[in-house]
């Protein structure tokens, strides 16, 4: 499974490094389901690139809509707790995968890292939840910029409903014009 996600990764990398080189003048990226987490990933990667925060091409990347994103749960299931006497390590992986994340409010007393400062605090983020999409959930832990709650509550179809959701694509369009 790690070599698939890192192909998956890779791939998604690449595509997006290449729409940032294709001469556009902004890009935006979203995602549905596990493609939300597979695109916070590739900006969390994207992130760590030497010279990100100055790079012109990252900030081109205008906008990122997550829904129907199950980011928050794969946050609290799969997310690496440092002890209490690793507060170097607790940095590093904020630092890794710090794009938008909330941050750890921790005292690390004479242990505490430098400031850095990740790209992408331009990027506008919406996130689309609907009540009834149990895979999903509220992005808690992460900074958006404005939260839609669509009102899909059968747990049957909510989770497939944002593509036939006429509020769903207005949303889109939204998110697109802002600017």
């Amino acid at each position: 499974r790690a070599r698939t996600r890192r192909a998956i990764l890779d791939e998604g990398e690449a595509l997006v490094r290449d729409l940032l080189a294709g001469g556009y003048d902004e890009v935006y990226v979203a995602g549905h389901s596990l493609g939300s987490v597979v695109a916070l990933d590739i900006l969390d990667r994207l992130a760590r690139w030497p010279g990100a925060v100055a790079d012109p091409a990252l900030g081109r990347l205008r906008g990122l809509l997550t829904f129907g994103s199950p980011l928050d749960k794969v946050a609290y299931f799969f997310k690496q707790r440092p002890g209490e006497g690793e507060a170097l390590r607790g940095q590093l992986l904020s630092y890794l995968h710090g794009v938008r994340r909330r941050r750890n409010l921790r005292d690390y007393g004479p242990y505490l890292a430098q400031p850095y400062e990740l790209p992408f605090a331009d990027l506008r983020w919406w996130q689309v939840h609907a009540p009834g999409d149990l895979l999903s959930d509220r992005l808690l832990h992460y900074e958006v910029d404005r939260r839609v709650i669509l009102p899909l509550g059968n747990p049957l179809t909510a989770h497939n409903g944002y593509w036939a959701d006429p509020t769903f694509f207005s949303v889109a369009l939204d998110w697109l014009r802002v600017g």
